[in-house]
């Protein structure tokens, strides 16, 4: 699952599920100044998000990432208490993970309903247009949805899979 931002330079940055290790999924980094096809060049032998307490891997897959003008962020199916996590970093190398998650398995319907998922995974961003500043010389844009896999538990028996899409609440939005 590798998520790919590329920037002015031309140079790839890459997040992606490193894999199993000792039982546990956890995201890697590699960077690329030749393009998609590589080479490639890990920016870390371990484990680039890890947990706050004591340093262990913090277990997740699925990785979105995106660069604002405030740094890089990573948006993660995590294992444990939440279905979600989301992580920061102002230069990409030394990441935090918030200890709030960024969404959780319950969805709104527009008649007012409301049901929990038994599966959220693969979560993506859809982006508007350039924004900070000059939007034209702007390489950043306003995350708009959330994009994710998905299976509820209603309708009861409900085990299709579907892409789940839900709008971001900004303050862009909000007004």
């Amino acid at each position: 699952n590798p998520t790919v931002q590329i920037l002015t330079n031309g140079t790839y940055v890459m997040a992606f599920n490193s894999g199993m290790c000792f039982g546990k999924e956890m995201i890697g980094t590699a960077i690329s100044h030749g393009g998609w096809r590589g080479p490639w060049q890990l920016l870390g032998h371990n484990a680039v998000l890890r947990n706050s307490d004591d340093d262990t891997p913090y277990i997740s897959e699925d990785p979105m990432l995106w660069l604002s003008h405030r740094g890089w962020h990573l948006l993660t199916h995590s294992y444990g208490q939440s279905i979600s996590s989301y992580a920061y970093s102002t230069e990409g190398l030394t990441w935090t993970v918030s200890p709030s998650a960024p969404y959780n398995w319950t969805i709104f319907y527009t008649d007012g309903t409301s049901a929990d998922l038994n599966k959220c995974e693969r979560p993506k961003l859809f982006f508007g247009d350039a924004t900070s500043g000059d939007a034209s010389n702007s390489p950043y844009r306003q995350p708009l949805f959330l994009v994710n896999g998905a299976r509820s538990l209603n309708p009861a028996g409900g085990k299709r899979t579907w892409t789940m899409i839900r709008p971001l609440t900004t303050a862009a939005t909000a007004v």
